[in-house]
């Protein structure tokens, strides 16, 4: 096993990434690791507009910028899945992977998060056969070039799906189980300018139809004021109803909050000293790309004053 190294960065998102170049920067002896593509979720947005210095860019395209310049900067990202981390000592860490194990003196978790899925989807999903149930828009969305499909939720995702797919699609419409509109305000006024975006509030999914090749055709819903069952013919479901942490490999090491994100203090530093969690996988009221960004500012600071 090799000596003990400063870091170990799981994750390759906009926070990873951070973390990575700021590690760089403060001689910090440290490895990032990413398991899929760098850019994270941020991949699989169409359009990002607030986003300073930049304007407009597609999440994919940033995060092939952030890759370029940890290259840049010499970064090595190595694209590997850690399997499990095990505390041995006070800032001592095990981190296994397929291959390998690394020591490092501290932990920092940049792992995202992923959709999550109704009870009624997961049910369907875990029988297995049902085609036509999607969680990104600009992966799917050109399966459904002239058709119908609806999106459940009305948060910005939701938002941001429905727009995308109005270019692609003959109809979107947005199904929420409440009154509650989460979307930013400009996002609200964008979809109220699209015609062919519908929205329907007080919506209960009582049942996915499917024809007889198993792909969804129809979604039957109860209107939660009036109790009466309507349905909506669609060929796709794009689920955007909120999120999962990603925090699966700090499970039984560190304090999580009620939806499984990892709880931190003002340094993005856990119950235990030398784990830390930034970005979406963290308690946070706002997951953005710029708000991920700055927590790995500050675990970095503090990482750094203690090697």
């Amino acid at each position: 096993m090799e000596e003990i190294i400063d870091l170990v960065i799981i994750g390759g998102g906009p926070a990873g990434i951070t973390a990575g170049i700021y590690a760089k920067r403060a001689g910090i002896n440290f490895r990032i690791y990413e398991k899929l593509m760098v850019g994270g979720n941020i991949t699989k947005t169409d359009m990002i507009e607030n986003y300073p210095a930049v304007g407009n860019i597609s999440g994919f395209e940033l995060g092939e910028k952030m890759k370029e310049h940890a290259v840049e900067l010499g970064i090595k990202i190595e694209y590997e899945e850690i399997l499990k981390i095990e505390k041995l000592e006070e800032h001592k860490f095990l981190v296994k992977l397929y291959d390998k194990e690394v020591l490092t003196k501290n932990i920092l978790l940049a792992t995202g998060s992923r959709s999550r899925k109704t009870e009624y989807i997961q049910k369907l999903e875990e029988e297995g056969g049902t085609q036509g149930i999607s969680y990104c828009a600009t992966c799917d969305g050109m399966f459904y070039n002239g058709k119908k499909v609806v999106i459940l939720g009305a948060g910005n995702t939701g938002f941001e799906e429905a727009i995308f797919l109005s270019r692609i699609c003959e109809n979107v419409t947005i199904l929420q189980h409440n009154e509650n509109i989460k979307a930013s305000y400009d996002l609200r006024e964008k979809v109220k300018n699209i015609d062919n975006i519908n929205i329907i509030l007080n919506a209960s999914i009582e049942e996915i139809k499917t024809d007889e090749r198993k792909v969804v055709s129809q979604i039957v819903y109860k209107d939660i004021k009036t109790e009466e069952i309507k349905h909506i013919d669609a060929n796709g479901i794009f689920v955007a109803i909120g999120i999962v942490p990603n925090s699966e490999l700090l499970s039984d090491l560190v304090e999580l909050d009620q939806i499984k994100a990892v709880v931190v203090d003002e340094n993005m530093e856990t119950n235990i000293e030398g784990i830390f969690a930034v970005g979406d996988v963290r308690n946070t009221k706002i997951r953005q790309v710029l708000t991920a960004m700055n927590d790995s500012i500050y675990a970095i600071e503090k990482i750094s004053k203690e090697i």
